[in-house]
């Protein structure tokens, strides 16, 4: 590893149905931005198909269904859905910390740079009651959603991992630009 950027190979277990994704390495940019058409070539096998959405701040949505080919961004989450699971191999770099532009309401974030110690309660208190309401997670293997949160001042409900590969509900109280969460 030179200066946080290392040479990695990440795998990704994708769920029939809906996964809360996020790419696991740095976004390529080479040779053309890497969009959503390539993340569901890359995803699918031929006959089957898929949807990949994103959040704009107000609605969600995507390709193809919407027609809207987006360009994937670093730290930046998406809706996968997906025909069948599988697992994919994902190869890249990672560019360590992970930098979120965190703006005030819901954000649909992934931190590809993360660690075992992380997990949603260890992120809520890096933010503060006053700063982030909850983070979200999608679990896949029970189909229900789970929620971290502040209750005056308190963290309540499930503390997750944050995991590469996943992508989370953020719903901020305040905007947080350059935010790193501390591993």
């Amino acid at each position: 590893m030179i200066r946080g950027i290392e040479d990695t190979s990440a795998y990704v277990q994708l769920a029939p149905g809906l996964n809360l994704f996020g790419m696991p390495v740095n976004v390529p940019t080479t040779p053309a931005p890497y969009n959503a058409s390539a993340l569901l070539s890359n995803v699918l096998i031929p006959g089957e198909t898929g949807q990949v959405d994103r959040y704009t701040g107000t609605v969600f949505g995507g390709w193809p269904d919407d027609g809207d080919n987006f360009d994937l961004s670093d730290g930046e989450g998406y809706l996968l859905y997906l025909e069948n699971g599988k697992t994919v191999r994902f190869r890249g770099v990672k560019d360590c910390p992970t930098v979120l532009d965190l703006a005030a309401g819901l954000n649909v974030v992934t931190i590809p740079c993360t660690s075992d110690a992380l997990n949603a309660y260890s992120l809520l208190s890096q933010l503060g009651p006053g700063v982030i309401f909850s983070i979200v997670r999608f679990n896949s293997a029970s189909g229900m959603f789970e929620t971290a949160a502040f209750n005056g001042g308190d963290i309540v409900g499930t503390n997750f991992s944050i995991v590469r590969g996943e992508a989370y509900l953020v719903n901020m109280n305040a905007s947080v630009p350059s935010f790193s969460p501390a591993q």
